[in-house]
């Protein structure tokens, strides 16, 4: 099988029974699934039971690494080697091994994006319609009004910042969450999931302080 080592989806390379591939710097995540990758240096900004999200110092590509219950912390570097996958309309790292460079330390500081922004990808993972740069599997901070909450499956927060667009906006805990009505930050991953219509914009908050209401 050949294999593909990449920084963050950054360079490609195949294994020592082929010749090495030449790419640009920075690489969309269109590999195919099944394809070897590991990706070097990278920083861990959010951290699930179901995998955790690297993303490379730039800010430029973040990719989702499932695994159960990581042994991973948010701002640690990190070296991951998996497989290439598409799980929940989003591509991920599977099989993987994870190899701790450095203790955390690292901030990534997470991109200002707009409704409409959120959610650009490839065609593989990105909304429909989406604007701007791709930013599937980055932390962002987006605002809005809170337009409706709900908690089946599982706790959201719809909010529109005045496009609009409504961002879904999964949060850990039903508890405490700001009234309908209430203009709030949400710092989280940027994601898609797929609905009647198609895909829709997501925003996977880490933790309750990642939401935030502003003084009136």
């Amino acid at each position: 099988m050949r294999a593909i080592r990449a920084l963050l989806i950054l360079a490609l390379v195949a294994s020592t029974a082929t010749p090495a591939l030449s790419a640009p710097t920075v690489v969309r995540k269109v590999l195919e699934n099944g394809i070897t990758v590991e990706i070097s240096d990278a920083i861990v900004t959010a951290v699930f039971e179901d995998g955790f999200y690297i993303e490379d110092k730039e800010r430029t590509s973040g990719i989702k690494v499932f695994m159960q219950s990581p042994a991973v912390t948010e701002g640690q570097a990190v070296t991951v080697t998996g497989v290439m996958t598409t799980l929940n309309d989003e591509q991920q790292i599977i099989n993987a091994k994870v190899v701790a460079i450095a203790a955390a330390g690292t901030c990534i500081q997470p991109l200002m994006l707009s409704n409409k922004a959120l959610g650009s990808g490839s065609g593989l993972t990105g909304v429909a319609k989406g604007t701007g740069l791709g930013n599937v599997g980055l932390l962002v901070k987006i605002w809005g009004r809170v337009k409706e909450k709900g908690a089946s499956p599982r706790p959201y927060l719809v909010i529109d910042d005045g496009s609009g667009v409504g961002v879904k906006v999964l949060v850990p805990s039903a508890a405490d969450l700001p009234e309908v009505g209430r203009f709030i930050t949400v710092t989280g991953i940027s994601g898609v999931e797929s609905n009647s219509t198609g895909r829709r914009r997501l925003l996977r908050a880490r933790r309750a302080a990642d939401i935030s209401i502003p003084q009136q």
